[in-house]
């Protein structure tokens, strides 16, 4: 019998058999059944068997023990070896036994056969009754070997697998031709008929070579019929498909013709995208190279500007206390130092706005007291204000925390440049500054500056804010108002300015702050501090100077010498070093700028020998990026004094790392400031309830009820009242809260 393949070929039925692919998974899953119930039937038989034969092996323990165990122990008790040892042979020829040993105290052990690894092994005891006592006479150990059983049971596991597999075999060959006759050349044949229908012939329909079957359509009936229907309704629509396919193919050609218009012109903005991208790229290079020229330029320009006017102002000033001077020279020498200080503000103020718009202005967040440095700032200004018979007060209704967080020094400087402004341009009245919290959380400072000027006309606010611009010819650069603005911007805030020409202006702006309850550090206050006549035990520290620029070498010397410092000098770092190890001195200026080996690697060298450790160095440079203040700490100098500096700002710093007797005349400085105590007697007489209002106040800052209660109490004690007035005036309120606290706590 043969069938055809799909090359119309004539093939024998079994070779069509094992194509057939659900032939091939019906056998497969009648073999794999098969064989799965054979070998869990096959393992089952052959666990009985050896639990048989296992049971068996057990029994004969049981006859050896019941037979042969009592003629063993007589004749152990005996001492009858040679009989011994001829009943353990008798033993060993029984089935499965093959080793016996008798383990014996204090004598010899007794052994017959040889030791096995499959084996049953079974220890009896060996105990002789003697007068009514048991005597322990050794152990007898037997083993059987399980070698016979195992072979026993692979022979017929191998005889059971091999009549299973060829009965296995025969079921699944006669079921396949059962499948074959019955499904699978039916299958083939309509599958035949499937393959060779063609669009162009008209639909025949698939008829089955069979008898019908007597029980009425079975399922390869309502197949085939299903079949044909499918396959008329698929030649019906076989012309509608046509027409269809012709409009399809006539839409596809416009599309392609479209697509090929659009890959053309994607193709033309990819190349545009390459142009303007490389044009971008090499844009960006020219501009971080600008900006790297940019930072270069500042930093030279910072360091080559200030390294001059420090020697200027350095020695304008060191002249100008000679006693030898005429009044006309310290007439001429104010001058210099008065233009050399504007000038360094002009430069500063340059330097200034380059570093806010090349980005390298950074925010330095530090603990402050708000109403201290206010207060400083306030007395600082107020006498240019008084000069011109101004008044520059503080709003008695604002309310602020005393102690903030944020970067103080930029804070300081908007607040100089606003107010400076105001009094500038203010001939008369007032010049008011007010403090309030604004925002959802309170998370802002507003300040108010409000002055009795001339006022700014509407079209000029915006102006006034740009760089370079001012409103008349009154001198200065015009970059006040504008460094403000940035840097108000960079502290989180805005600047507004609300002004009518004739009746004035107001200046506000907020700022970003974070309240703090236990400052770390307080900004620095002003303090009185003396212009240094002498220093009494100068004469006991050595002080290198290391500097390159002739002049500020000389200022230095000048500065130390006069107050007779024990010096040596540098002129570059690789000298520096040599000396230190040398002579070993106290302390160390360094420069940052300088020949052979620059000031950062003199640091680093210093720091590495074992005498270098300890030694305090400070950085006397005119770089003062905050950057290259950072590379200077970061080497190992232990601070940074800024170019140009004044004679007591460098004894300050030295006086923080040398026990310098240091005797002066007073005069105003940046120092931190101590507050005064307030005896917690004096407030003793008081009402407690007045009391716990005025400590309300305080914490809350509120300076109006503040005035109120001290008002109150000046009514009671016109000399306490005084008293409280001067701290209240100077804003220190903690000695007041401190003796409030006792005061309270003991009542």
């Amino acid at each position: 019998m043969t069938v055809r393949d799909n090359n119309a070929l004539e093939i024998p039925v079994g070779v069509a058999l094992f194509r057939s692919g659900i032939a091939r998974k019906l056998t497969l899953l009648v073999l794999l059944f098969s064989s799965i119930i054979t070998l869990i039937g096959t393992f089952f038989q052959l666990y009985m068997d050896y639990r048989y034969d296992v049971n068996r092996v057990s029994v004969r323990f049981e006859e050896i023990r019941s037979t042969h165990l009592e003629s063993i122990i007589h004749q152990l008790w005996l001492t009858d070896t040679a009989s011994v040892l001829l009943l353990m042979e008798g033993i060993l020829r029984l089935p499965d036994i093959h080793y016996l040993e008798i383990v014996r105290p204090n004598a010899p052990t007794l052994t017959v056969g040889e030791l096995g690894v499959n084996v049953i092994e079974r220890n009896f005891p060996l105990r002789y009754s003697y007068r009514d006592k048991s005597i322990d006479l050794g152990l007898l150990r037997i083993q059987a070997n399980l070698s016979a059983i195992y072979q026993r049971l692979m022979d017929k596991l191998l005889i059971i697998l091999v009549t299973q597999a060829v009965k296995t075999f025969l079921v699944s060959t006669f079921i396949l031709l059962l499948f074959y006759y019955l499904v699978g050349r039916h299958l083939i044949a309509i599958a035949e008929h499937s393959r060779v229908v063609s669009l162009e012939e008209s639909f025949t329909p698939i008829r089955l070579n069979r008898r019908l079957p007597s029980g009425g359509p079975d399922e390869l009936d309502r197949l085939v019929e299903s079949l044909n229907q499918t396959s008329a309704g698929y030649f019906a629509l076989l012309t509608e498909l046509s027409t269809t396919n012709h409009a399809l193919q006539q839409e596809i050609k416009e599309r392609e013709t479209a697509e090929r218009a659009l890959q053309n012109y994607r193709d033309h903005l990819e190349e545009m995208i390459r142009i303007r991208s490389g044009e971008l790229i090499v844009a960006k290079e020219r501009a971080d190279a600008a900006s790297q020229s940019k930072s270069l330029f500042l930093a030279n320009m910072s360091h080559e500007l200030r390294t001059p006017i420090n020697a200027i102002l350095g020695f304008a000033q060191f002249i100008a206390r000679d006693p030898d001077v005429t009044p006309k020279q310290k007439e001429y020498l104010d001058i210099i130092f008065n233009s050399g200080a504007h000038l360094l503000d002009i430069i500063n103020e340059i330097l200034d706005l380059a570093k806010i718009e090349s980005g390298r202005m950074v925010v330095e967040y530090t603990d402050i007291d708000l109403s201290g440095m206010l207060h400083d700032l306030i007395n600082m200004m107020r006498v240019r204000a008084e000069a011109k018979g101004l008044d520059l007060r503080i709003d008695q209704s604002s309310s602020f925390p005393r102690y903030v967080r944020t970067d103080c020094a930029k804070l300081r400087q908007i607040i100089i440049n606003i107010i400076g402004n105001a009094i500038k341009f203010t001939s008369h009245g007032e010049v008011v500054v007010k403090l309030c919290l604004q925002g959802v959380h309170k998370r802002l400072l507003l300040f108010e500056i409000t002055d009795s000027g001339v006022g700014i006309a509407s079209e000029n606010l915006e102006r006034i804010q740009l760089p370079f611009v001012q409103l008349d010819q009154s001198g200065g650069t015009g970059l006040g108002l504008s460094i403000s603005r940035q840097l108000i911007a960079l502290l989180g805030g805005e600047m507004r300015i609300a002004s009518e020409l004739g009746k004035g202006s107001t200046f506000s702006f907020s700022i970003a702050f974070e309240s703090v309850v236990n400052p770390e550090s307080e900004s620095p206050r002003l303090q009185s501090n003396g212009e240094v006549i002498r220093i009494d035990n100068a004469w006991e520290y050595r002080i290198l100077i290391v500097e390159d620029q002739w002049e500020n070498r000389l200022l230095l010397q000048t500065l130390l010498e006069n107050h007779h410092f024990q010096l040596r000098v540098a002129v570059d770092g690789r000298e520096g070093v040599r000396i230190f190890q040398e002579w070993h001195p106290h302390l160390v200026l360094m420069d940052r700028r300088m020949p052979v080996l620059d000031g950062l690697s003199a640091v680093k060298e210093i720091r590495a020998l074992p005498e270098g450790r300890e030694v305090p160095i400070i950085a006397v440079t005119a770089h003062t990026f905050s950057n290259e203040r950072m590379e200077m700490l970061e080497a190992g100098c232990d601070d940074f004094l800024a170019k140009p500096f004044s004679e007591g700002e460098l004894f300050d710093m030295m006086k923080k790392y040398l026990p310098l007797s240091i005797i002066g005349q007073e005069r105003i400085s940046c120092v931190v400031a101590t507050e005064e105590a307030l005896d917690a007697a004096l407030l003793g007489k008081l009402p407690i309830s007045l009391l716990r209002e005025l400590n309300d106040s305080l914490i809350r800052l509120d300076l109006m009820q503040i005035t109120a209660l001290i008002q109150r109490v000046k009514a009671m004690d016109k000399g306490l009242g005084k008293t409280l007035e001067g701290f209240g005036e100077r804003f220190e309120f903690m000695p007041i809260r401190k003796a409030i606290q006792v005061i309270v706590g003991e009542k």
